[in-house]
């Protein structure tokens, strides 16, 4: 479980971040690439507002499928 701490932290990072692929976007002014800077926005943004609210069951059930099994 993160602590508020993580949680601050890591906004900075998206903040950051998004504002360096701002100032890309801007001097560059592609449209494609102002699209594909929006969606990779977009999906770290995602993660960032689901990863805090998972349980602890949810993350060790998907590290138990990603095991291989025994005698593999």
């Amino acid at each position: 479980m993160s602590t508020w701490t993580d949680r601050i932290i890591a906004f900075l990072a998206l903040a950051c971040f998004a504002a360096f692929l701002f100032i890309v976007a801007w001097w560059v002014r592609e449209p494609d690439l102002i699209l594909v800077l929006l969606v990779v926005v977009a999906m770290i943004a995602y993660d960032f507002w689901i990863h805090p609210w998972r349980s602890r069951r949810a993350i060790a059930r998907e590290r138990k499928e990603t095991l291989p099994p025994n005698g593999a």
